[in-house]
């Protein structure tokens, strides 16, 4: 053979095997694909009975028709701790029996009919072209994928029958044991594949090519591929878990083990092909491919009783280490499978709602014992539920470029849940901020608010658990139970202030006579004036507000109009000096009415700081007794809200209330009756008609109005 048709016949030969190569790449890929649920269903029912999971790795193996494919999946699930080293063991020894099936497809190319199998690689991959669902597109891929393990396999033979003497010549030379196990090992280790390596020889045998005097040769090679196909375990195990590299070397072990006690006894026994295999079966594909299969079960049956000495001796090498990792459900090797990495990713989201919920009880303990102490292991907790939300994300966004429509829903479920759960964390957080807040300004909660928290926080606890047994347990029938604690929660009790407030609403409206009057004021000169009043900020000292500049005029009218500027008592009207002016403030426990002293003594500097810190100091809960019920008439504004007019409610025992609406721009007459766009504003008033009649508010009105049309008059 000249350097031309060597150089053909090795372009031949791998040609021939990367089309075998690409046709189990396609065919392990989308059975893989389209059996993924049954794959789930098969690692679901790992037992500890160890023939039960021989089972399972055979059965999984020839499903995908792949054992590197599950044996990864093994070491996969030996790393987030699904599987255990035992069940493991025995798994790996069924996939072993499983990539037989393989080599036995393979030697059915020894057969005629195996050549019109070949058409299936057009067949299928005119399905894949023409078919709109996933699954029968996968279905032709995978029908395309068997035509072509054929086609590689007729390349391949027919590339060795057309150098038949020259490579026959150059094999019979090669007789060496040792030699020849170590070329399975490497053979099989380059290209990562034992079943590559088995029909690359059985591809031969069906050319009609011996290796070395035809004897127990070729079988060596066999044991070879067997050790060879152990790297793609250790590969995929070498970053993972200690436990998940004990897997891989369990599977090195045994196959290793197994291949040194066949690889003596055929050292021993020269003529076993000849007695054995030689003699069952007639064509020498089929030999090869029985040998495997029985090579395969024959070790497995010697080494399953002993799959706890395996455990043990990977325990030896490989040494726990004290500081292992967090445990983690996600696994880059679940990735090949999406029902076995959703169902990974499902045990994750638990796994960040038990940290999660953690953290709030940790926080909501350090907020309800005043404890600093606590504030740190709750944040190391929110931390780590970041992190693994994080971690989640990814994984997701890895997954689901690999998944089908219906396993996209599920992918967006789980992150939409993931949002959900992460909220706790934020709460979590937020009760650490309280915890500092309350402590730093020595706030003191009434009897009532502590005890409505604790029963808050122990419907959360118990809508947890019981949301987390529904799906555990996947009870639907707990979901109403879920749905009524989360009402609970959900609901606001009409107790504390709330209902104060309810009470003295209604009390006011059943024992005065309520009239609202109402008009609207062109403010736009006003906005002008607070427009400058805001520039000149760093002078004032502080930023005046429309809100201040309204109170400033409701108290020149009010010391103008002192029947508007008192209290009644059903019996007694009081007119007051000087102006105690309540503010209306919206807090989420409720409204609060904080009044400002005197306020028609103070400028519009004071009286801006005055009304910033009551509203502060209201929403945070921290008014002082004798701050609240004192005054003697209300402002209440809605203008930061979409409203232009309302009727307040009188605050008893005060008989009037200053209500301003929103801000709007509209066409007004000017007073030389020309049209102009204006800024204009429904001021209103709500006044006890028992003592102050309406030619009183009429006077109000006017003389609030001429205030806010001439702002400059406010501040003087």
């Amino acid at each position: 053979m000249n350097i031309a048709q060597l150089s053909l016949f090795l372009v031949r030969l791998l040609a021939g095997t990367g089309v075998f190569l690409v046709g189990v790449h396609l065919l392990t890929a989308n059975i893989e694909q389209l059996a993924t649920g049954r794959i789930k269903d098969l690692f679901g029912k790992t037992a500890d009975q160890r023939l039960v999971n021989v089972g399972i790795g055979a059965a999984a193996t020839a499903l995908i028709q792949s054992s590197g494919v599950t044996t990864v999946l093994i070491v996969g699930f030996v790393n987030v701790g699904v599987v255990n080293l035992y069940q493991a063991a025995a798994m790996i020894m069924g996939a072993n029996i499983g990539t037989t099936v393989t080599a036995q497809i393979a030697a059915l190319s020894a057969f005629p009919i195996t050549t019109y199998v070949q058409i299936l690689t057009f067949a299928g991959i005119l399905m894949a072209m023409a078919c709109k669902r996933d699954g029968l597109r996968r279905t032709g891929m995978i029908l395309a994928g068997l035509g072509l393990i054929f086609v590689g396999l007729a390349l391949m033979s027919d590339a060795m029958k057309a150098n038949r003497d020259a490579v026959q010549a150059l094999f019979e030379t090669v007789g060496n044991p040792l030699l020849l196990l170590l070329a399975g090992v490497f053979l099989t280790a380059l290209v990562q594949s034992s079943s590559a390596t088995t029909s690359v020889i059985i591809a031969m045998s069906v050319a009609g090519l011996t290796i070395g005097t035809g004897g127990n040769e070729v079988l060596y090679i066999i044991l070879g591929t067997n050790i060879g196909s152990c790297v793609t375990a250790l590969m995929s195990s070498a970053t993972a878990g200690v436990n998940a590299r004990r897997a891989g070397l369990i599977h090195l072990l045994f196959n290793t083990l197994g291949s040194a006690l066949f690889f003596v006894l055929l050292l021993l026994w020269p003529g076993f092909m000849d007695a054995t295999f030689r003699q069952w079966f007639p064509a020498p594909a089929t030999q090869i491919a029985m040998f495997h299969t029985f090579f395969n079960v024959a070790c497995t049956v010697m080494f399953l009783p002993f799959c706890g000495a395996f455990v043990r001796v990977s325990e030896l090498l490989i040494r726990e280490k004290k500081a292992e990792e967090p445990l983690s459900f996600l696994d880059e090797r679940m990735l090949s499978s999406s029902s076995l990495a959703i169902a990974q990713l499902e045990k994750e989201l638990l796994r960040l709602s038990d940290t999660a919920m953690e953290a709030f009880r940790t926080g909501f303990r350090s907020f309800q014992t005043r404890d600093r102490s606590l504030i740190a292991p709750t944040q190391e907790l929110i931390e780590r539920t970041g992190g693994i939300s994080q971690g989640m994300v990814g994984y997701m966004i890895r997954l689901s470029a690999k998944s089908k429509v219906a396993e996209e829903r599920s992918i967006t479920n789980l992150h939409s849940n993931l949002g959900d759960i992460m909220r706790i964390a934020e709460i979590a957080d937020n009760c650490t901020k309280y915890t500092q807040k309350v402590m730093d300004q020595e706030l003191v909660f009434s009897e009532t608010v502590q005890e409505d928290l604790t029963r808050m926080a122990g419907r959360v606890e118990a809508l947890y658990q019981l949301t987390k047994r529904a799906i555990l347990e996947k009870d639907q029938a707990l979901l109403p139970q879920v749905a009524a604690v989360e009402d609970e929660i959900t609901a606001i009790p009409w107790t504390g202030v709330r209902k104060t407030i309810a009470r003295n609403m209604m009390t006011s409206l059943q024992q005065s006579a309520q009239c609202t009057a109402m008009c609207e004021v062109d403010v736009t000169d006003l906005l002008a004036l607070r427009k400058k009043l805001v520039e000149g900020e760093e002078y004032l000292g502080c930023r005046v507000t429309v809100n201040d500049l309204l109170c400033m005029a409701v108290c020149k009218v009010l010391k103008k109009h002192p029947t508007v500027n008192a209290t009644f008592d059903g019996q007694t009207l009081y007119s007051h000096s000087h102006v105690q002016l309540s503010l209306a403030v919206a807090t989420d426990g409720g409204l609060m009415v904080p009044v400002i002293k005197n306020a028609d003594t103070l400028t519009l500097t004071e009286l801006s700081l005055a009304a910033r810190d009551l509203g502060l100091r209201a929403r945070e809960k921290r008014l002082r007794n004798g701050e609240q019920g004192c005054g003697t008439c209300t402002v209440s504004n809605v203008g930061m809200f979409p409203i232009d007019m309302s009727t307040p409610i009188l605050n008893p025992p005060e008989v009037g209330i200053f209500g301003f609406g929103r801000t709007t721009r509209k066409p007004s007459y000017l007073p030389d009756g020309t049209l102009a766009p204006r800024d204009m504003m429904w001021v209103y008033l709500t006044f006890d008609h028992r003592v102050v009649d309406g030619l009183e508010a009429g006077k109000v009105f006017k003389d609030l109005q001429y205030l806010l049309e001439h702002p400059q008059l406010i501040t003087i």
